[in-house]
């Protein structure tokens, strides 16, 4: 691109202006590279001859101005490795605790229901959780006693809580 000259006092310049840049009148009488605009757009202001906008190193910084830079991510040190590691360990003990304890309010309500279940001669009809539950903390033979009257029989307990679920809505359909 062919560059004027906008500077005070150097708007009428003719001549070398060095780099291989011959100027006439402020002009530069052959396109200019890259890097010429650089050199000379470093020490005088220059401007597009053709469109008037300001080119060379001062607009490259203008324009960087109004946007963020990339930064490097911070780096953790060991300290703050370590707190995080005890903050998850807390919040997962924290959960484990919580579990636990929905499990034996599940039991409760299980047994619960088995003792309402030997007075009354109704079908006691257990949730996944409670089926669970029971499995979790009396074995399997905890289940077997429920899938007894049930006519239901099975080898482990994923397969027995299945069973069970199954038979209950088949005779609460009935």
């Amino acid at each position: 691109m062919k560059v004027r000259i906008t500077s005070a006092g150097w708007d009428k310049f003719s001549g070398n202006f060095g780099f291989q840049t011959p100027f006439k009148d402020g002009v530069s009488v052959n396109d200019l590279n890259a890097r010429q605009i650089a050199r000379i757009g470093s020490s005088v202001r220059i401007v597009d001859a053709e469109t008037g906008e300001q080119v060379g190193p001062a607009q490259v910084a203008l324009l960087l101005q109004g946007k963020p830079l990339p930064t490097a991510p911070v780096v953790k040190t060991l300290d703050v490795v370590k707190v995080d590691q005890e903050r998850e360990r807390a919040a997962l003990a924290a959960a484990e605790v919580k579990r636990k304890a929905e499990e034996k309010a599940a039991l409760a309500e299980a047994e619960a229901n088995a003792a309402a279940e030997r007075k009354e001669t109704e079908i006691v009809v257990y949730t996944r959780a409670e089926l669970e539950a029971i499995g979790a903390n009396n074995g399997i033979q905890g289940l077997r006693d429920i899938a007894k009257p049930l006519n239901v029989k099975g080898r482990g307990i994923t397969e027995l809580v299945n069973e069970i679920l199954k038979a209950q809505t088949s005779q609460a359909v009935a």
